[in-house]
């Protein structure tokens, strides 16, 4: 019962409520932290035209691309409907980006096979960091993390974009 009330039924990842809870315990800590929200670019299109299912199982293959690479140095969790956000613990502002980077490139490289189709995806990645955790509102820097995913979507997707001032 506990799993099942921390997880995303679907993608298995860390819920919001869980990942607010993990963000509360890092905020106890010392450590320069990235906070990133991550978002499928045109993802009501693949809805449109190949069906919820092919949602389903393209959120369902961003997460587990997402976990992969970012998990070994944070948290990751599903916020809600196509956006995903990250927190990665003990990096540089640099290391933090080529991370992130490293992420878009997989997703964006990835064909998604679903039945006789191939999907392809991209993802906008909106980041805010901190030098020092400590007692740290990740809720607030979220909203920067958001701030930073809506400049990615202005100006053309699939990218990754920093809160102004940090890189």
């Amino acid at each position: 019962m506990r799993k099942l009330a921390m997880t995303d039924p679907l993608t298995g990842l860390l819920n919001r409520r869980s990942f607010l809870d993990e963000c509360n315990r890092i905020a106890q800590t010392h450590k320069q932290t990235a906070v990133a929200i991550v978002d499928i670019d045109y993802f009501k299109s693949i809805n449109d035209t190949y069906g919820h299912d092919a949602g389903d199982y393209a959120l369902k293959e961003i997460a587990n691309i997402t976990q992969s690479i970012c998990n070994e140095h944070g948290v990751v969790a599903r916020l809600g409907g196509e956006e995903f956000a990250i927190v990665l613990v003990d990096k540089t502002p640099k290391d933090a980006d080529l991370i992130f980077e490293r992420l878009r490139d997989a997703i964006n490289s990835a064909q998604f096979n679903y039945k006789a189709d191939r999907i392809s995806l991209t993802i906008s990645t909106g980041v805010s960091y901190t030098m020092d955790s400590f007692e740290v509102d990740f809720s607030a820097y979220l909203s920067v993390a958001d701030q930073a995913l809506y400049e990615a979507k202005s100006i053309g997707r699939n990218q990754v974009c920093w809160q102004p001032g940090i890189r």
